[in-house]
């Protein structure tokens, strides 16, 4: 993953060097001098995680894959400024092929993914990064993974497409989040799926 740090350098985490080659590394890249320096590592090797960027200037991985067959269950926030990784482990894994959401009061909305072969998951988590707890949250209706997630203006999440098990697709299916009621509420059906 790649993200934005607060002073605008890149905070590159993790990934696949060669098939089945997971990393731990993580580098920084500084846009200003064109240089990239390496930062504390992973607790664990993972590709295909997410990495969200809080509030307070951390950064939230969460899940991923690992070798031998390993759809990870857990998390970490990086620190970057002590330069430290600290583990938080969610309530339910989410693999890969999840989403991970910044709302707008700062909590990290958490939804769906791929746990195991084709084991797709409709748990919902919402980490809070000023106390580093997660609580669960209303599930979907049933399992997805590889749809997509963006903050509303109104603080509402909307999740669209995506599939529910091998081979399927949800067919132009896209539901809306409420944090303050904690429900989902299905839009109608997309235009095309």
């Amino acid at each position: 993953t790649a993200t934005r740090l607060t002073d605008g350098r890149i905070l590159l985490a993790g990934g696949e060097q060669a098939p089945d080659a997971f990393l731990s590394d993580v580098d920084i890249f500084d846009p200003v001098t064109g240089s990239t320096s390496q930062a504390a590592p992973l607790h664990r090797e993972r590709a295909r995680h997410t990495a969200t960027l809080l509030p307070d200037g951390r950064v939230l991985v969460v899940g991923g894959y690992a070798l031998p067959c390993q759809w990870l269950s857990d998390a970490e926030v990086y620190d970057p400024v002590q330069n430290t990784w600290t583990e938080a482990p969610p309530l339910h894994p989410h693999g890969v092929t999840h989403t991970a959401t910044l709302m707008q009061d700062g909590r990290v909305l958490v939804v769906g993914g791929n746990t195991g072969s084709w084991l797709f998951t409709e748990r919902v988590e919402i980490f809070d990064p000023r106390t580093n707890i997660w609580t669960e949250a209303e599930p979907l209706a049933g399992a997805r993974a590889n749809h997509t997630a963006d903050l509303l203006q109104d603080g509402r999440v909307l999740v669209a497409g995506g599939s529910d098990g091998p081979n399927t697709q949800i067919g132009g299916d896209a539901l809306l989040y409420d944090p303050q009621s904690d429900t989902w509420t299905a839009t109608g059906p997309m235009v095309k799926p």
